[in-house]
């Protein structure tokens, strides 16, 4: 899998990206987390070292936690971290309805949804159409790197008609959510029902903050992550 590390510090943190973006996205985030731990930022298919070395059946929630369970098996220690941004948070919850969670120290859930058939990031079924949406967002969103536009369209598919619910009563882990009041693409109301289903949750609202809460206000992100991971 492609991955980097950086910081020696346990515990380790495991740091999932967005559905169009890729590790970049919380570079200036783990730049700072580094200090206190190590961080460990993988590139799913469809990005980085295979953004144009994919196929179709590697682009899919199972195979995302799969990927995620290969890795923290081999590569990371116990009591780490799990930490993902909008799709990132749906990869967790999919490893978490999958895999053991006795390795797992606490999880971290920013400007996620535990249903996605309810979200619409994107609208358009056309080729064409998706495409030039997809690139659309990726603009609106400011990614500094992002998936390939094929593989974006490939997981849309896959994933727009999951929902994980119904795993949010089972998850016995300390958990942070942080999600942005005025988050276009997973309203408030997403992060909001993650906190209250579950049971070790607390939520942390963004005032101003959008679906780019990385972006917009990464040192509150940081300090977040840090106080809470502190905690445990």
């Amino acid at each position: 899998m492609d991955f980097t590390v950086s910081g020696d510090t346990a515990p380790d943190l495991v740091l999932l990206h967005g559905i169009q973006g890729t590790r970049a996205g919380w570079s200036a985030i783990a730049k700072d987390l580094t200090s206190d731990f190590r961080c460990i930022l993988p590139n799913f298919e469809g990005r980085g070292k295979r953004k144009n070395n994919f196929t179709s059946a590697g682009l899919s929630l199972e195979r995302y936690a799969s990927e995620l369970d290969s890795l923290v098996q081999t590569n990371v220690q116990p009591g780490y971290v799990l930490i993902g941004w909008s799709l990132g948070v749906s990869v967790i919850l999919e490893y978490l309805k999958h895999y053991e969670h006795e390795h797992i120290g606490g999880i971290v859930l920013v400007s996620g949804s535990p249903a996605l058939n309810e979200c619409r990031w994107f609208h358009h079924s056309d080729p064409a159409e998706l495409e030039a949406e997809i690139l659309e967002r990726e603009q609106r969103l400011q990614l500094s790197e992002a998936a390939h536009p094929a593989a974006v369209a490939t997981l849309w598919s896959s994933i727009k008609n999951v929902n994980h619910e119904d795993v949010l009563a089972n998850i016995k882990l300390p958990c942070l959510v942080i999600h942005g009041e005025d988050d276009e693409d997973c309203p408030i109301e997403h992060g909001r029902r993650l906190g209250s289903q579950i049971p070790q949750a607390k939520l942390v609202e963004v005032a101003g903050a959008g679906h780019s809460v990385l972006r917009s206000h990464p040192e509150l992100v940081s300090q977040q992550i840090r106080e809470f991971v502190q905690h445990l």
